[in-house]
């Protein structure tokens, strides 16, 4: 940015932010209005058009080379896990469970994983192959026309099925989720503590809730908070505001 000096023959140097480091960014934005309906088309698609989606989640889990679960995921294509960005980065294994049963499983070596470049939160990883029964552990993103009833969709460590239950959920538009929540007291030593929980919201008509955010870091829940059932609010990253550059690698690129 430039303004003029003491005369008009005269410019001096403002200071400023250089948009062509954004240009592409700003292109996915843009592009991203012009099929506003994307992420409800994929979601008819995957599901067959049922307008109740079953209410059973699935789980996915991150897992290093040790096996040691690392982070949770979102499955939102035959091929294609969200998770969080610094899981990513020390992944080397992702477990799919599709059914009731840890022998209900699959195991994946990750292929390739896309990062976001906005500010590092969130990967996308490909799988390589598609998976079994895609129809059935596809979550369906949540596009934010609609807010209704937020529900925090906590995997469970040791299982490999999920329970959900209410929060108070805060939605602006481009700001992270603000979960707020009881510690639960009866949950001390099992309560979990893995990156990207998963935030829904539950949308007319539809049993399960689509996913509209990843918890970016650990519950925030000590000993005494657990003991007196205390509130606490946590962070989550809030998927609406990168679905641009989900659709363009995932749907747009003809992968998903």
């Amino acid at each position: 940015m430039y303004t003029t000096g003491q005369s008009t023959d005269q410019i001096d140097y403002a200071g400023g932010v250089s948009i062509e480091r954004y240009y592409k960014w700003i292109g996915q934005i843009v592009n991203h209005y012009s099929d506003p309906d994307l992420v409800n088309k994929k979601c008819k698609q995957y599901t067959g058009g049922r307008e109740a989606i079953s209410n059973i989640l699935y789980s996915v889990h991150v897992m290093d080379t040790q096996v040691n679960q690392l982070c949770h995921g979102v499955i939102v294509s035959p091929r294609f896990v969200v998770t969080i960005a610094e899981c990513a980065k020390k992944t080397k294994r992702i477990m799919v469970y599709n059914g009731q049963s840890f022998r209900n499983q699959e195991s994946f070596v990750k292929a390739k994983v896309h990062y976001e470049e906005w500010n590092n939160k969130l990967a996308l990883i490909d799988l390589g192959r598609n998976i079994s029964s895609p129809g059935s552990v596809i979550s369906c993103l949540w596009n934010g026309r609609v807010v209704q009833n937020f529900t925090k969709v906590l995997s469970l460590r040791s299982g490999s099925l999920a329970e959900q239950y209410v929060s108070h959920v805060q939605y602006r538009p481009g700001s992270p989720l603000q979960v707020r929540y009881r510690c639960p007291a009866n949950q001390q030593h099992v309560w979990n503590k893995t990156f990207g929980d998963l935030i829904g919201v539950k949308v007319a008509r539809e049993q399960r809730p689509r996913i509209a955010g990843l918890l970016d870091g650990v519950p925030p829940c000590d000993m005494f908070d657990h003991f007196y059932n205390r509130q606490r609010t946590a962070e989550a990253i809030s998927l609406q505001q990168y679905l641009p550059w989900i659709e363009d690698i995932v749907w747009r690129g003809g992968s998903g």
